[in-house]
Order: structure tokens, then C-alpha cells, then sequence
């Protein structure tokens, strides 16, 4: 890895901060796609991996078992899983052969194809509470209702702002991919779309 300077000594043989040194370690630091904000956001993300896992680990001996797996499948996410699910799961990340999932590992089940699938499931559950008359459309009034009555309930202005972004086609119904959208955060950051 190169090493930057953050100092240059002038002629006199003090030391001055070089003027071009910012832009210099931003090029160094873009190389190969790599920067801060997002060695941030990365790091965010294992921390938030992290306490999930955390979660996960109810004995607290570092690995997660087949009883713990489906504990919280069954606790948290409302889906009882067999033994023999559970423990596909594990064995498509498991790589030391523990029939536990380390941390290490836990991050590779989060970034797989089976926790999408999983996440899928989720939202399309939850989309399907609020399309009552299941014609793929959910009512912008009656989700800004839930908006602001469940759970950490939203201001009236905070769901309406919600909606604003989340209506693409500003007909007044969430489909199911605008419905995604909101549950998975992929609008986020992008208020100014209205």
C-alpha cells in the first residue's frame, strides 16, 4: 500500500502544509473505487451486522446454532423453520464445518441469495396485510394511516412526505415494487424526487 506524505518541507527546511497534499491522498484514496464514505457506510453496515448477530447468539459463545437460528426465525421474523432448513443455511456458509455460524460467516449469509430470499418473503407478507382487497395495489390513505398509528408512529407531514417518494406515479396507490422500495430503504436520501 503507498504511504502519503501529509508534510513537505520547503526550501527554508521548515515544515508547511503542502497545499496539493488534498488532492494528492483523494487520488490515492479513490484508487481502485475505495473511499471514505463509503469505508464508512461499509463499516456501519458490519456494526449493524454485528448487533444482529449479537442478537442471534443467545448464549453469547461467539457462533450461532441450529436452535438459535431458529429461534429467531420464529421470534423475530414469524416463520418456523425445520431443523433441516435451518441447518441448509448453515452449511452454505459454514466453512470451517462447525455446524455453527461464526461471524465471519454470518456476514456471508447476509450478503446471499437465501437472505434475499428471505427478506423477499418478508415484504411481500407485509405488503400483502395492507393489499386488503388483493388487487396489488395498496391505498396511499390507509398505508399513511399505518404510517402513523403502528409501531414508531410517523407525523402526519413525515408519512405524506414518505408517500410523495415512495408514489411514483403519484396516483394515490403503492404497487408492490414502490411498496419495496419503502421497506427496504431504497429511497432513502432521495427527498428531493417529488
Amino acid at each position: 500500500m503507498k504511504r502519503v506524505s501529509l508534510k513537505s518541507t520547503n526550501s527554508g527546511g521548515g515544515s508547511t502544509p503542502n497545499k496539493g497534499r488534498k488532492g494528492r491522498l483523494q487520488k490515492t484514496m479513490s484508487k481502485g473505487g475505495f473511499s471514505i464514505m463509503k469505508m464508512l457506510k461499509q463499516k456501519a453496515l458490519v456494526e449493524s451486522y454485528r448487533q444482529l448477530f449479537d442478537l442471534f447468539d443467545r448464549n453469547k459463545d461467539g457462533s450461532i446454532s441450529v436452535d438459535e437460528l431458529g429461534h429467531v426465525f420464529r421470534i423475530h421474523l414469524g416463520k418456523s423453520l425445520s431443523e433441516t432448513d435451518l441447518s441448509k443455511i448453515i452449511e452454505q456458509v459454514d466453512v470451517d464445518k462447525s455446524k455453527t455460524i461464526e461471524f465471519s460467516e454470518f456476514l456471508t449469509l447476509m450478503a446471499s441469495e437465501t437472505w434475499s430470499e428471505i427478506e423477499k418473503g418478508e415484504i411481500i407478507k407485509a405488503f400483502a396485510v395492507f393489499d386488503r382487497n388483493k388487487d396489488g395495489y395498496v391505498d396511499a390513505d390507509e398505508l399513511r394511516h399505518a404510517l402513523c398509528s403502528y409501531g414508531e408512529a410517523m407525523s402526519k407531514e413525515e408519512a405524506d412526505e414518505l408517500l410523495a417518494i415512495v408514489d411514483l406515479d403519484k396516483n394515490g396507490l403503492i404497487d408492490y415494487n414502490e411498496f419495496k422500495q419503502m421497506m427496504s430503504g431504497e429511497t432513502a436520501g432521495d427527498c428531493n424526487q417529488q
